[in-house]
């Protein structure tokens, strides 16, 4: 029985620790969780998690290790995303051109109502290889998902990169995130509200996202630019509705498009927090 297991760490990685210099106890934290339930067998789980207590020794010790391990289970940079985060696959170019287009076909008809047989009829491959992506529909689902906000968010950023200038940046952010969350059908949208662990990466994305703003707004407010704002309830205020737009709520309430939301949101914090 294969049981995929998903680490989360919690804090910074004790070999990111001390790659940086730091002097740290050699001890690791770090959440734990099974993609399935796993059986009521008392042998089977205690295997699981002798199991378990193996996968971080070595890197706990204080040493700073390959940079490549480094690089490998990082903690999120400030203004990534969660999807970003987690370590991609070591894909073949044929198996990034099937997720790019596993990511496309389901962004614009939503995946609730596919069947493998028809994923594998649409893409026109067969199952083998599109379990060379992820070991079931769901993770497909959940791989498709965290590609889609890996690349939206290195967009995004890139956007930002060449504004210097506050203002100008939070409103570039905002913009930036609407047109990558534009592609998405409300079809789609309505299945990750209804399928957890895709539900899961979009909440952790919109978490992220609203830090990322508060720190656009605490560095204008430390360059003079933004009046000394709560730059946390700015970015609670800003997640909230960031969630309100993607449900379809302020549409349905307003008659704004997703896009032109984002735009008066931008507006509306950028007046606000102004001088």
């Amino acid at each position: 029985m294969r049981i995929p297991l998903d680490p989360r760490f919690h804090g910074e990685p004790t070999r990111v620790s001390t790659s940086r210099g730091a002097r740290v106890l050699p001890r690791q934290r770090f959440w734990l969780r099974v993609a399935e339930p796993l059986p009521h067998d008392a042998l089977l789980r205690s295997r699981a998690l002798t199991y378990a207590s193996d996968l971080f020794p070595l890197s706990t010790a204080p040493h700073t290790g390959p940079p490549e391990l480094l690089r490998r289970w990082s903690p999120p940079a400030k203004g990534s995303s969660y999807a970003e985060a987690m370590p991609a696959s070591r894909r073949t170019a044929r198996q990034t051109d099937l997720l790019e287009r596993l990511v496309a076909l389901l962004t614009a008809e939503g995946f609730a109502s596919f069947t493998l047989d028809e994923l594998t009829e649409r893409l026109r491959c067969s199952k083998t290889t599109l379990y060379q992506l992820a070991d079931s529909r769901q993770e497909l689902v959940r791989e498709a998902v965290k590609h889609y906000f890996r690349e939206a968010t290195k967009s995004v950023e890139k956007q930002v990169a060449i504004v210097s200038e506050p203002s100008d940046r939070v409103v570039v952010y905002l913009n930036a995130v609407a047109a990558e969350l534009k592609p998405l059908s409300r079809q789609f949208l309505d299945d990750m509200a209804r399928f957890e662990p895709a539900r899961e990466v979009y909440e952790a994305n919109t978490r992220i996202a609203a830090g990322r703003l508060r720190q656009l707004i605490t560095e204008g407010v430390a360059a003079g630019a933004f009046r000394d704002v709560h730059a946390a309830f700015v970015g609670e205020v800003v997640a909230a509705t960031m969630q309100e737009i993607q449900r379809g709520e302020i549409s349905t309430r307003t008659g704004l498009t997703d896009s032109e939301a984002y735009a008066e949101l931008a507006s509306l914090i950028v007046h606000a927090v102004s001088p």
